[in-house]
């Protein structure tokens, strides 16, 4: 059935010849690379972004896991992974908690440490830490919130426990905030004639 026949001597139409022209390119070859430059449309500015950071000092940052414990269910939800930081503002010397989620830096915890907040270690576990916040504002209203954080080792978790002690007890009082300083405005210099 397949054997070759005597005067059939069939090939492929093309058979032989070269695929791809290395012809120069001219305005003759339809296969000529143009040669297109864009321009962009609209020109951004850079823009300065605030994070509400500025004025504060880091004390304390490690990766660590956050939940909260959910009351409808009675179950702990996670509520982030990402590096949480205890921070210190330079002027009222208030501290707080922030933590933002990895990739999309959303915040996650942010609130004040006050003198009245206890964190205790978790009953089952030597690397994670509870703790109950009168006001959290992570979200868009502040509510009262009960927090773990889970970190990677107990040695971290007793770390971050002393820093977050230290900070507790070196808070001001209610009332005893000294407020930011202000830049003398600057007054025209005028010349005497």
């Amino acid at each position: 059935i397949f054997a070759k026949k005597d005067g059939d001597d069939h090939q492929f139409k093309g058979a032989g010849t070269t695929l791809f022209s290395s012809k120069p390119a001219t305005e003759d070859n339809p296969e000529k690379e143009a040669d297109v430059q864009f321009e962009a449309l609209v020109q951004l500015n850079k823009v300065e972004v605030k994070t509400g950071e500025e004025d504060d000092i880091e004390l304390y940052k490690h990766r660590a896991k956050l939940f909260r414990f959910h009351k409808d269910t009675n179950t702990w939800k996670e509520r982030g992974v990402g590096d949480i930081r205890i921070l210190q503002n330079k002027y009222t010397k208030h501290s707080r908690l922030l933590m933002r989620r990895d990739i999309i830096l959303k915040i996650c915890c942010n609130h004040l440490i006050t003198k009245a907040m206890d964190m205790q270690p978790n009953a089952s576990s030597d690397k994670s830490l509870v703790w109950f916040t009168g006001s959290d504002y992570s979200e868009d209203e502040p509510k009262p919130e009960q927090l773990a954080v889970r970190f990677k080792t107990a040695e971290i978790c007793a770390d971050f426990l002393k820093v977050f002690n230290r900070a507790k007890e070196e808070t001001p009082e209610p009332g005893s905030t000294p407020v930011k300083p202000t830049k003398p405005e600057e007054t025209p210099k005028t010349e005497e004639i």
